[in-house]
């Protein structure tokens, strides 16, 4: 440590040390006073080597003058000293108390918790302060050791949890003598949830410390109480108690918290749980709530509209919100969400979302929009076809699923010419099989469904990719007429024709103009109609 020590000096002090006359104390502690600072190091060691509760009580009262390097020596005599600190802690002495408690705490004597909450239920609030930070932070010292995060020692942390626990069930029976909260969160610092008594006053509304317990879970700011009141979300028994912290917390850390543990977890639990909520009082605040929120929280704030019970119009406001100003992720999950709601307003958020720039949220919009009934979104929706991302047009393509070329074909020959034209371009625009399908009706061993299959192809403008088979079918078809067809479509699209098919193309064309010169007759119902009550809705 400091200086050394004279012979004459430390044979004087190793005598008062080996002595057991208690004259020594006196002696040594008015050492401590010395003006030499090798005489008042030395009698400060001697001290601690001393079974003697008056030498450790005089070493107490002076702790806040000892240099920083006596204090660690502490740590080495901490069981030998805790009598004494046990006395310090419950002394009327302000300076000696306050020592005391910080010498627990350094000392990590976790067994004096004890005489620590006695004293807080004995001593005046205003007097207070000291012994309740020193139960504070030994709690926070034995949690942090149980989890871990600190270093172990050599004492059994389960049997020390046990000891803490139950002194603070203990100040918890005496709770209508002090009243101190306190001592409630103290006890969820280190309590499991699944604690009897814990269970006990959260279950039972008549409980003394049902209201108290509600009131700390409801208004404490400690991150350790927090995510203890988060954690019982994936419990399979919530108690009503807690239901109502749930709905009545409303600092922004802790709703930040919230989402975010419910935009992280997938558990089935919450789910239930959350369904059991039916008014949150902070949703009352406005939107201002919600700004800041990171990723993850709006993913809580969509989930939490859709699992919990509040009203339907609080629920929605949470989508539109997400929907609006959310971040990517965030967007994508309100957009699938609002497949669950209704009405005007759900409509027009729809149509806007449809001109979101992020692909995964006109995908998910375009997957339930057709089924609202809105007036002219199919144009919309087929525009979104010529979408440059996959994700998009595969989602509309499911959306417009009825619209498939099997059943235009199946259908083709009920329908009057315009409507063929109009429908097939659009069939051909959804559904990515018409072509392959075409290109097998073409090759087909019956008569009839070549014909057809020409016939669509000219309808639909297919007639280039399928010019190969075309050409082949006009000079090699075993039916004249098949031959004429295939001829006469290859030059519709002036596409050059072998030497065969140039012979009987040229006829064909020309009936071919002249059907394309009619028109459809006056006082017949516009073909369109036709199409639209065999494949969708006319409010489309």
């Amino acid at each position: 440590m400091s200086q050394s020590k004279s012979p004459g000096l430390s044979t004087t002090l190793e005598m008062l040390a080996s002595t057991s006359n208690e004259a020594a104390t006196p002696v040594l502690v008015w050492a401590l006073d010395s003006p030499h600072e090798a005489i008042r190091e030395g009698a400060f060691l001697t001290l601690l080597e001393r079974s003697s509760r008056q030498g450790h009580r005089e070493l107490l009262a002076r702790l806040h003058r000892f240099p920083f390097g006596w204090l660690e020596r502490l740590r080495e005599y901490g069981d030998r000293l805790r009598p004494a600190l046990r006395e310090a802690i419950v002394s009327e002495d302000d300076q000696l108390r306050r020592n005391g408690c910080q010498a627990a705490v350094w000392l990590a004597q976790y067994e004096t918790i004890p005489t620590l909450l006695t004293a807080l239920e004995n001593t005046d609030r205003a007097d207070s302060g000291p012994i309740l930070a020193a139960l504070s932070d030994l709690v926070e010292q034995l949690r942090e050791q149980l989890s871990g995060a600190a270093p172990r020692g050599d004492r059994d942390d389960v049997a020390l949890r046990s000891q803490v626990l139950a002194a603070l069930e203990g100040a918890l029976e005496r709770w209508p003598n002090h009243r101190r909260v306190e001592v409630l969160e103290l006890f969820l610092h280190l309590a499991p949830r699944n604690h009897p008594l814990l269970f006990q006053i959260l279950q039972s509304l008549h409980h003394p410390l049902h209201l108290p317990l509600v009131e700390v879970l409801s208004k404490s700011r400690s991150a350790v109480v927090k995510e203890f009141l988060l954690g019982y979300l994936e419990e399979p028994q919530l108690p009503q108690g807690l239901l109502s912290v749930f709905t009545k917390r409303s600092d922004p850390k802790f709703i930040r918290q919230w989402l975010r543990k419910i935009g992280r977890s997938q558990s089935a639990m919450i789910g239930q749980n959350l369904k059991r909520l039916r008014n949150i009082s902070w949703l009352r605040g406005g939107p201002g709530v919600f700004q800041g929120l990171d990723m993850w929280a709006e993913l809580g704030l969509v989930r939490l509209a859709v699992l919990s019970s509040i009203p339907r119009t609080a629920a929605f406001a949470l989508v539109e919100y997400v929907l609006r100003y959310g971040k990517p992720a965030g967007r994508r999950a309100a957009a699938e969400a609002l497949a669950g709601f209704d009405g005007a307003a759900a409509n027009a958020l729809a149509l806007q979302a449809l001109d979101d720039p992020d692909p995964y949220v006109q995908a998910a919009v375009a997957g339930h929009i057709r089924r609202r009934r809105i007036p002219g979104v199919l144009p919309r929706l087929l525009a979104l076809l010529d979408s440059p991302h996959a994700v998009v047009r595969q989602a509309v393509r499911r959306s417009l699923s009825e619209f498939n070329f099997r059943r235009f074909l199946h259908t083709f020959d009920l329908l009057e010419e315009p409507v063929r034209r109009q429908t097939g371009l659009m069939v051909k625009k959804i559904d990515p099989e018409t072509i392959p399908i075409l290109r097998q009706e073409l090759a087909s061993s019956i008569r009839s469904r070549r014909l057809r299959a020409i016939a669509i192809t000219r309808a639909i403008e297919a007639v280039e990719p399928l010019e190969t088979i075309l050409n082949r079918m006009a000079q090699e078809d075993a039916d004249p007429q098949v031959r004429q067809e295939a001829a006469s479509a290859l030059a519709e699209r002036g596409i050059a024709l072998g030497p065969i098919a140039q012979e009987v193309s040229e006829p064909v064309a020309s009936q071919t103009q002249g059907k394309r010169r009619s028109s459809t007759p006056a006082g017949r119902p516009d073909p369109l109609t036709q199409y639209r009550s065999k494949f969708w809705d006319p409010r489309d």
